[in-house]
């Protein structure tokens, strides 16, 4: 019978670390997703943007992003990941590339990056928002 109770017991054990663990994650999701309700995102037109090489920052606690932006003859050239360091994000450099291709800093999210993806986009934003029309 103290077989059957000390099994139970490393069960419960077990089963309130997993809620425990759980409960870390989504509140640990919940507040990143706060931290970009405080990014900047524009739609900005690159053709209205002055040859010229831009830099833009954004930081989160959890991602810090700098972005070198490279425009000319309203089209954007190409974009440089200058800085890629925290918890997420390691996967999510083609973003960029889908930025020159497209010509645009707002693009579709990369798949399973999605709040890393609005990150590289609020540095882009960050970049290219600050007075430089022609």
């Amino acid at each position: 019978m103290k077989t059957n109770t000390s099994a139970f017991k490393y069960i419960c054990i077990f089963l309130c670390l997993i809620l425990v663990f759980v409960s870390y994650s989504i509140n640990r999701k919940r507040n990143q997703i706060k931290e970009l309700k405080n990014l900047s995102l524009q739609n900005i037109e690159i053709s209205n943007i002055a040859d010229g090489t831009y830099t833009g920052y954004a930081n989160t606690t959890f991602l810090k992003v700098k972005l070198e932006l490279i425009v000319q003859n309203g089209t954007l050239q190409n974009v440089k990941i200058l800085m890629n360091e925290g918890s997420v994000g390691q996967n999510v450099a083609s973003i960029t590339e889908t930025m020159v291709k497209e010509n645009k800093i707002i693009v579709s999210p990369i798949p399973d990056e999605e709040i890393a993806s609005v990150v590289f986009m609020a540095a882009a934003t960050n970049a290219l928002s600050s007075q430089n029309e022609k």
